[in-house]
């Protein structure tokens, strides 16, 4: 006589490992997945600190900016307020060639 047709909890153990083998596959799955997601994070991770490295890299290049944007009008108003070596009269400098050594009035 064969145990197993007549055992009625012959259908119940083969659902068992079936659903043992779905679940080991659902799980393989979701690990696969919270790997995918880990990645990703890693990935949002770097990009964010690049971001924020961008950030203080623009704030410092601003910086600079208005630094020699508030050293080039100093210059400017030195060249506006120049005088002649020799007749001390008040000449606009900044049209002047940077080749030019000697700047004097149109007096001489």
């Amino acid at each position: 006589m064969n145990a197993t047709t007549n055992d009625p909890t012959s259908p119940f153990f083969s659902e068992i490992a079936r659903l043992r083998q779905e679940l080991e596959r659902a799980n393989e799955s979701i690990d696969e997945k919270l790997e995918q997601i880990e990645e990703a994070g890693m990935d949002v991770i770097s990009l964010t600190r690049q971001v924020g490295d961008g950030h203080a890299r623009i704030a410092a290049l601003e910086d600079d900016i208005d630094r020699l944007s508030r050293k080039d009008d100093r210059r400017t108003r030195r060249l506006q307020k120049m005088r002649c070596g020799k007749c001390r009269t008040k000449i606009d400098a900044r049209s002047v060639d940077a080749d030019e050594r000697y700047v004097s009035c149109a007096k001489n």
